[in-house]
């Protein structure tokens, strides 16, 4: 099961909808204005999805923040930078697809973020992406990945790419205790 998280059109809401692993809508879409760490910290208990958004970056940090881990999530930026250099892709169709797109259509660019001073420094949180733009993509990756020349593969490498997006996340959020004398002894 999946949950997609997306930006709302309403200012400070977003939209939560659960789809099933065919990449079909399996709830009604739902505003959350108040509690968005409530919202996903009762799904995740409930459904134990993959969650789905434009970057990790973008919404794992506050939600860290508020107390509420997720298992796995599909980081549709990190993803679509593996697919369109993939050359398991190249008969897919995801490349020109995406060059077809508007700037404003495209996943934020996954490469470095020039207002990133280090690794570990929290980039500000852009506008997002709006539902339909989140399942759009994610529609495309699960396409081009299940029509790859090596579907098994890319399906692996894009889930441990957006696993390695949560790690992050946690890592800036719980900070990285260092003594040089515990990592000598290792």
């Amino acid at each position: 099961m999946y949950a997609l998280l997306a930006t709302a059109a309403e200012p400070a809401a977003v939209e939560l909808q659960l789809w099933d692993d065919g990449g079909s809508p399996a709830s009604d879409v739902r505003k959350v204005a108040a509690s968005l760490a409530g919202a996903v910290r009762a799904t995740e208990r409930e459904h134990r999805p993959r969650w789905v958004w434009d970057r990790a970056q973008h919404w794992y940090p506050g939600l860290l923040a508020a107390g509420t881990r997720v298992e796995r999530c599909h980081d549709l930026a990190l993803c679509q930078a593996i697919l369109l250099h993939s050359q398991f892709t190249a008969g897919t169709g995801y490349r020109q697809r995406a060059r077809a797109l508007p700037p404003e259509d495209l996943p934020p660019a996954a490469g470095p973020d020039t207002a990133q001073g280090s690794l570990f420094d929290q980039p500000a949180r852009n506008a997002g992406w709006g539902l339909d733009a989140v399942a759009a993509e994610l529609a495309a990756q699960k396409t081009a990945i299940a029509s790859s020349t090596h579907p098994a593969r890319l399906s692996l490498l894009t889930t441990a790419e957006s696993a390695g997006a949560l790690v992050a996340a946690e890592m800036q959020n719980e900070g990285i205790p260092w003594r040089t004398d515990l990592h000598r002894a290792h």
